[in-house]
């Protein structure tokens, strides 16, 4: 028999449309020639019923020792649905072998997509803190990658984009190119205020490790991996403030924020603080201010710092502008982190706040992107470890890129209530930072929707018949207090416009009796958290990007 090979288009469709036909091991005993013109019979009669045969697999091993048989098919014709093959197959069994339609067939399911379990990048195996923060491969969203987000309003810049600024020492390499693992980088023009540091050369490493932490390109066999996937949107703003082995200065550092807000960056990396003595300055308040004023706020993330102090005793700024008790006006606009090591206990040099220091990330031995001198004999891509709490605040800062690329419209106080609402407890850490928290990656991009455990697979619902949807969340998000439940026809293509509940409490339980309209084999059912309206916690106000999808069910209408 021959075996077709997949089209370009059979690799491209979903693989959710497709449909695997098994065939009976007891076929073997009649010798792979026998065996193959059954099969040729039971596929040509399914080619008959519309079915395109995209691949078949026949062996009986190397040792003739056992029989596997299947296929997978794609039916052109919408009407020849798994239902109506399994009500064939039934009919068959009542048939002698010369009268069978499907001779040989004895199950068919639906073809289901794999993901990857990790990264194929080089240094991943050394990249500790991605496992730790359950973000070892790419993530699959039910709607696909987030649409480009639209420009900001004030001021009017970045169409398309989330930018994450990195407030340090540039990015650029001594001629100028950037290294080849990174991810998107914002143009030079872009990244310096006229006149300031134009060239962007990272003469010191600092910047270029932080991007490499935030950003690069993974799945491309070299180099790391990173949270950020190439196709959603987000970019790099490196913005350079000092020169290395200078003197880097608070009315630089607060230029360098102010333009990042100007240029439309929605996150704001700030991984260093003032000198110890020198505390709190009103330019770089003024800074904070003017990133919380913007419309909509921007979202400063800062180190917590690596004196191995607590803050809520000798404050470290930027870090202690997001206290309540110091600063409460810049609350909603700060986001402080301190860092830990691969056993969840605060790293022995970081800065901690069991008050003011908001999340903690992982901060030791953290694999990244290096400086190198292009052109030079022997000067090839460099990936140095480094530590402190300037890698743990890059990784909360991509963390607040991935949700803000999800939620385009959030404000920077949504973005922090949910990436700590979406953080791991850690015991050991309730003195280091507020209740504990260390950044959890899957948690943020997947959203508190676990899973829907009712309908379950191959379920058959009675249009006027009650049921139960039933759904859990892994974790308490205090915005989300209502979802709403919409359904398919068609494996999730498409979404009806009038959804089963366009308002339900999010407490796991949604009684729903069907209607003719929702008659079908190929049901689907998703449930979107609805962010809390801010003024009515009581009311929703829009969907959150973090949906679930049911297994396929069918409904159908009374006999």
């Amino acid at each position: 028999m021959s075996e077709p090979k997949p089209s370009d288009q059979a690799k491209q469709m979903d693989v959710r449309d497709q449909i695997i036909v098994g065939f009976d091991e007891e076929l073997g005993v009649l010798g792979l020639s026998d065996a193959r013109k059954q099969i040729d019979i039971a596929l040509g009669n399914l080619r008959r019923h519309s079915a395109t045969v995209l691949r078949a697999f026949v062996s009986a091993g190397l040792k003739k020792e056992s029989f596997v048989a299947f296929a997978v098919i794609r039916f052109d014709d919408p009407k020849v649905s798994l239902e109506y093959l399994n009500k064939v197959l039934k009919e068959d069994k009542k048939k002698t072998v010369a009268e069978k339609m499907l001779p040989g067939v004895v199950w068919f399911e639906r073809n289901a997509p794999v993901t990857l379990d990790s990264f194929n990048d080089p240094y991943f195996r050394w990249q500790w803190a991605l496992t730790k923060m359950e973000a070892t491969s790419p993530w699959t969203i039910p709607d696909g990658p987030p649409a480009a987000p639209p420009a900001l309003p004030d001021p009017p810049a970045n169409p398309g984009k989330t930018l994450v600024a990195i407030i340090d020492s540039g990015l650029r390499l001594s001629d100028g190119t950037l290294h080849e693992d990174l991810g998107s980088v914002e143009p030079l023009v872009d990244c310096q205020p006229a006149g300031f540091f134009s060239d962007g050369i990272d003469t010191d490493g600092h910047g270029t490790m932080l991007a490499g932490t935030i950003s690069t390109v993974y799945d491309n066999l070299k180099g790391l991996a990173s949270a950020i996937p190439p196709d959603w949107h987000i970019s790099l703003l490196p913005v350079k403030f000092f020169e290395g082995g200078g003197s880097p200065d608070v009315a630089g550092a607060a230029e360098a924020i102010m333009h990042a807000v100007d240029k439309g960056a929605k996150v704001i990396n700030a991984s260093w603080h003032v000198a110890l003595g020198d505390g709190d300055k009103r330019i770089l308040k003024d800074a904070i201010k003017y990133a919380k004023n913007a419309t909509p706020p921007r979202l400063v993330v800062a180190a917590a710092g690596n004196d191995g102090s607590d803050n809520d005793i000798y404050p470290t700024y930027p870090a202690n502008y997001g206290s309540e008790l110091l600063f409460p006006g810049l609350r909603k606009t700060m986001l402080t982190v301190a860092a830990t090591a691969p056993d969840d206990f605060k790293a022995s040099f970081s800065n901690y706040g069991a008050l003011g220091v908001d999340i903690a990330a992982p901060g030791t031995g953290i694999k990244t992107t290096g400086r190198y001198f292009p052109g030079l004999p022997g000067q090839t891509p460099q990936y140095p470890d480094y530590n402190g709490t300037s890698a743990s605040a890059a990784f909360v800062s991509g963390a607040a890129a991935l949700v803000f690329a999800l939620n385009p419209r959030w404000t920077s106080k949504e973005v922090i209530t949910h990436l700590k609402a979406s953080a791991d407890t850690i015991e050991g850490l309730k003195l280091v930072c507020i209740g504990g928290k260390r950044l959890n990656l899957r948690r943020a991009v997947y959203g508190p929707l676990r899973r829907i455990t009712a309908p379950v697979a191959n379920d058959t619902l009675q249009v006027g018949v009650d049921v139960d949807i039933t759904w859990t969340n892994e974790y308490a998000q205090p915005d989300f207090n209502w979802v709403t439940i919409e359904f398919s026809k068609d494996l999730g293509n498409t979404w009806d416009p009038t959804p089963v509940k366009d308002r339900s409490a999010n407490d796991g339980r949604f009684t729903w009796r069907p209607k003719l309209a929702h008659v079908g084999p190929n049901i689907v059912l998703k449930i979107t958290p609805l962010m809390n309206d801010v003024d009515d916690p009581t009311l929703p106000k829009m969907k959150a990007n973090f949906p679930v999808v049911s297994d396929v069910f069918r409904v159908v209408a009374p006999a």
